[in-house]
């Protein structure tokens, strides 16, 4: 993840490259919080109850969050949408919770703040300004 964020950052032109390599990051951190709450639930298994019980049902340990919920919880919190059928209830999942949630939104308003200034300086004079 680090790789490609330091190559989107030194990229000097949007391209198409740019834009899935930003993409990717932005999964990837998605994926790494799922990793991380996977290690908070392995640690605290009550710290992401599952209170639907359409999800519980695909779950292998009752009212325990699997990896694939907490990818879904990770992504659903990035995005800040918290649809509230997986809920962080330890404090440190809580705290991560709301770090990702932070950090998502921060991600994309910087990476497309970004995309768009190098666009505007490369389509209003055709070269990099200094």
């Amino acid at each position: 993840m680090g790789v490609v964020l330091v190559e989107i950052l030194r990229s000097e032109r949007v391209t198409t490259d740019t834009g899935v390599g930003g993409i990717s990051v932005y999964l990837l951190i998605g994926i790494t919080f799922a990793m991380v709450y996977g290690l908070v639930s392995h640690l605290d298994p009550t710290a992401f109850p599952i209170s639907s019980g359409a999800v519980a049902d695909r779950v292998r340990l009752p009212g325990r969050a699997g990896f694939s919920e907490l990818v879904y919880f990770s992504l659903v919190t990035q995005t800040t949408l918290g649809y509230g059928d997986v809920v962080p209830l330890s404090s440190a999942a809580r705290s991560l919770s709301a770090l990702q949630a932070v950090t998502g939104q921060i991600y994309l308003a910087v990476f497309v703040a970004r995309l768009i200034g190098l666009h505007l300086v490369h389509n209003r004079t055709g070269r990099l300004e200094p």
